[in-house]
């Protein structure tokens, strides 16, 4: 899914001058800018905007280098609320809950 259909889902709506608007007090809408697609930034994007659509999120960090495999990264649970699931493991934790996120929507 591309940045602007996704954070349209969001409820942010892009201007033509390129800013980025949500409506975020009843009605009043405040600017605010492109998201970016990874870091604690992003992660905040996502939660504020993004897991509210949503009926559950779990965002989880695993470390399997103890076991020699050597697996660390992050898994994200997305569901909605007609009860999909589904499971993504990423080093980067904003874009692991992005591509849950994206594959409950569709």
């Amino acid at each position: 899914m591309r940045d602007k259909e996704f954070w349209e889902k969001c409820g942010l709506v892009e201007q033509r001058t390129g800013s980025w608007y949500v409506d975020e007090v009843g009605g009043e809408f405040v600017c605010v800018e492109m998201p970016p697609s990874t870091g604690i930034k992003a992660l905040g994007f996502l939660f504020k905007y993004a897991v509210p659509k949503l009926g559950f999120v779990s965002l989880n960090y695993f470390n399997h280098s103890d076991d020699n495999s050597g697996m660390t990264g992050y898994r994200a649970t997305a569901r909605a609320l007609i009860g999909n699931q589904h499971y993504n493991g990423g080093k980067d934790p904003a874009q692991t809950l992005r591509k849950a996120i994206e594959e409950v929507w569709g």
